[in-house]
């Protein structure tokens, strides 16, 4: 008799498995949210809802264009987005640039840091641990891009376009909109602005509510659908 209630109950937990591992995963997701707002990192207009939200997005899967791959290399082009998972902050795995031109790269790297530019060559060093995408919109719309790289250069590092530096932003979170406030900033947020002030009156990007934030793997879904950049690299 004992060895069939046993038996039942390793049925049951089949079907209906224990969820201390989901309560521990929920617990963690809070203490990395509260740390965020209670170092004033993260502005306590963005819910915790607005914090799973934006982390619900999964890590790229798709695959470079077969086309692309009989290139033997791959080169930068001014507005192209890099996303990696090399690195994570508060339960946000992943980190965003935007090439400002065809030999820079600007991020913001963590907190504590403003905004820096690198070459392509060294920016991929900080980022060897883990995978590097590379997203490029369609070539017809060449000049948003062009223009969106002059957006963030002269807003996030310098307002003359010069290799001086002069933009010193912090980093951190804010609840308004993220199309307008540059300061402080995130990683992701950067190319987001640079692509919406940069389409000037198109809707090249979709509208985010005050207290969303754009995470590196949310960054390009949050493109309008006509306007999504596709995969051109992987390293």
């Amino acid at each position: 008799m004992k060895k069939w209630v046993f038996i039942m109950f390793l049925m049951v937990l089949c079907v209906f498995p224990i969820s201390g591992n989901v309560s521990a995963s929920e617990i963690e997701a809070k203490e990395n949210y509260d740390g965020l707002i209670d170092s004033g990192i993260m502005d306590v207009g963005i819910t915790y809802e607005n914090w799973l939200e934006a982390n619900s997005f999964p890590e790229p899967t798709e695959e470079v264009q077969r086309t692309l791959l009989k290139a033997s290399s791959y080169t930068m082009q001014s507005g192209d987005i890099f996303v990696t998972n090399a690195t994570s902050l508060g339960g946000m795995t992943g980190h965003a640039a935007i090439a400002t031109s065809s030999n820079w790269v600007l991020d913001i790297p963590a907190v504590g840091k403003t905004t820096r530019q690198s070459t392509l060559a060294t920016w991929k060093s900080f980022y060897k641990s883990g995978t590097v995408w590379v997203y490029r919109v369609d070539s017809k719309y060449r000049d948003i891009a062009i223009k969106a790289a002059s957006w963030a250069d002269r807003n996030y590092y310098s307002t003359t376009g010069s290799s001086k530096q002069n933009i010193f932003p912090r980093y951190g979170f804010l609840s308004g909109p993220v199309q307008f406030t540059t300061n402080p900033t995130y990683c992701s947020k950067i190319p987001y602005q640079a692509y919406w002030n940069g389409s000037e009156n198109m809707a090249f990007m979709k509208v985010r509510a005050p207290g969303f934030v754009v995470t590196p793997y949310g960054l390009v879904d949050s493109f309008s659908n006509s306007y999504k950049p596709k995969l051109v690299a992987k390293f």
